[in-house]
């Protein structure tokens, strides 16, 4: 999809939405990681799942709202097949005979749709390294200043590797 100019209160108000999808989908990795290599078996800590609906469901009621140009109408087919997806997986997730297949490819399946998200309009890239602290090192090899030694919030560094060192 080619734009000539991006639907900027689109993508404004799509942001943080997409970002809670990602959000939401990351807890579900990570609860299904969990249940894949406990131990324990008859017991299953099923609060992050429903922290994740509960994140879900406000998800939802954002993308009721949003109002796509149609320039992002695919963009914004892809936001709701990706919450769709992460509804599959919370039920998937509940389920009592599951074995793992089904939320793993719910999980799939909504990691898909949020990595198109990222190819049709820009800023929904699933990984910002220009925040990275290894973008600044970078650019000193360019000719770009290098970054300075940090604070001790690591302020001089990006927000997504930000180690405080």
């Amino acid at each position: 999809m080619s734009l000539r100019e991006p639907p900027v209160d689109y993508v404004r108000d799509a942001g943080p939405l997409y970002q809670d999808l990602r959000r939401v989908l990351v807890q579900l990795a990570a609860f299904m990681l969990g249940r894949l290599t406990s131990g324990n078996r008859r017991f299953v800590d099923v609060a992050p799942v429903e922290l994740a609906r509960e994140a879900l469901r406000e998800c939802r009621q954002g993308l009721a709202d949003l109002r796509a140009p149609a320039d992002a109408a695919h963009h914004r087919r892809h936001l709701g097949a990706a919450a769709d997806a992460l509804d599959h997986a919370i039920a998937a997730a509940m389920s009592r005979g599951e074995s793992g297949d089904e939320l793993f490819f719910a999980l799939q399946e909504a990691e898909r749709h949020l990595k198109v998200l990222g190819r049709l309009l820009p800023g929904f890239e699933p990984v910002d390294f220009t925040q990275a602290c290894c973008a600044a090192h970078a650019g000193g090899v360019l000719g770009a200043p290098a970054c300075r030694p940090s604070t001790d919030q690591g302020e001089d560094h990006g927000s997504i590797f930000n180690l405080g060192a």
